[in-house]
């Protein structure tokens, strides 16, 4: 999601690192801290995006979800529609097994696609959206050419059929939801002064859909629900039948409030590398992608202070509060001193190559608080 208008927590990692020490087996599944084993959220490789698309045949091994479920000792707590829905309460399903099933390449495209269809209508329902006859065509056109600019840019095969639509609102952001739905502000199409900056804007939502974090955000919404109730068996039960293509699914985890998810920060890193690349095709002039980057860099917040509140939380030395940091990370974009040097790595190794277009400018630093 790349929203201007939202306020980072500038949480650094590296306040992280001397609290906790990686502990033996796969790198990054779980740390250590004081005694607790921590299982970390899952995290996205390939920072810098060398490859645009993520794989995503779906696969038929989630027996594995027995095996990872049985360490746990966990046995099944009934069926989960027979109980009505979701209850208040604790997971009955270990985070081990919750992660291992988010990781996997389960939700098949029409179940992906019929929640995307939810929400834009409920954007519809809600006059959110410019329509594409009358007074809003020729949005549409500039809107079509640019996603056009960025899917003839991406290289390798994918499953999604993209759609892009115009949101009434002025916020000057892009969004994007499962299935490929594209969404752009009308301003960033009318004002000429986002002329560079919209096509990074996009490039960077159809990084997120192409990369599967949308998917993966799907996924982790669905497991969630699915493990209050249930326990591993029925986890196991209730996505194999997903995967032969039951929406039953969606009963439960959709309603009439739009719900657009907050990635986490090495998703949205991972999308402004993408999006930096993609970018690239599309304006075929590096002075512009510079522009793009430097405007992008400059609608960011300023880094947060060290009186803020949330701030104090990071510094913090109880264990408990760097175990819940760590399990579940805000959902954030990352902040404007992480985002500006990724971005200055992936455009250096692009214009080393040799520069497209006029000779670029050296990209503007962000705006200082």
């Amino acid at each position: 999601m790349m929203q201007k208008a939202t306020v980072s927590l500038s949480i650094a990692a590296c306040l992280l690192l001397p609290m906790v020490v990686a502990a033996q087996g796969k790198a990054a599944d779980t740390v250590r801290v004081g005694r607790k084993m921590v299982t970390l959220s899952s995290v996205e490789g390939d920072g810098k995006c060398t490859q645009m698309v993520a794989p995503y045949e779906l696969t038929s091994n989630l027996g594995e979800l027995l095996r990872v479920g049985a360490t746990e000792g966990i046995k099944s707590l009934g069926s989960l529609f027979s109980q009505g829905g979701a209850a208040q309460g604790k997971h009955k399903v270990p985070e081990t097994v919750r992660a291992a099933a988010i990781r996997m390449n389960w939700l098949p495209m029409t179940l992906e696609v019929a929640y995307g269809e939810h929400y834009l209508g409920v954007m519809r329902d809600g006059g959110m959206l410019l329509e594409r006859d009358g007074g809003s065509a020729k949005l549409y056109a500039q809107a079509d050419a640019l996603l056009a600019s960025a899917l003839q840019n991406v290289k390798e095969p994918h499953p999604y059929n993209f759609q892009i639509h115009i949101r009434a609102s002025n916020d000057g952001n892009a969004l994007a939801l499962p299935g490929g739905f594209l969404f752009l502000d009308a301003n960033l199409l009318r004002n000429p002064k986002h002329q560079n900056l919209v096509n990074l804007a996009l490039a960077h939502e159809v990084a997120h859909v192409l990369r599967r974090h949308e998917t993966r955000a799907l996924q982790a919404r669905i497991v969630d629900t699915i493990s209050l109730t249930g326990g591993v068996t029925d986890l196991l039960n209730q996505l194999q039948d997903i995967t032969r293509g039951s929406n039953e699914i969606l009963k439960l985890i959709v309603s009439s409030k739009l719900q657009f998810e907050r990635h986490k920060i090495d998703q949205e890193l991972q999308s402004d590398a993408c999006g930096v690349r993609l970018a690239q095709g599309m304006l075929n002039d590096d002075s512009r992608l510079l522009a793009a980057v430097s405007d992008l860099l400059a609608s960011l917040p300023p880094p947060m202070k060290s009186s803020d509140p949330a701030y104090q939380v990071v510094k913090s030395p109880k264990l408990e509060d760097v175990a819940e940091i760590i399990e579940r990370p805000v959902d954030r974009h990352p902040s404007t001193g992480e985002r500006q040097a990724l971005l200055n790595a992936v455009l250096q190794e692009l214009t080393s190559a040799g520069v497209r277009g006029r000779a670029p400018a050296k990209a503007a630093p962000a705006k200082k608080p």
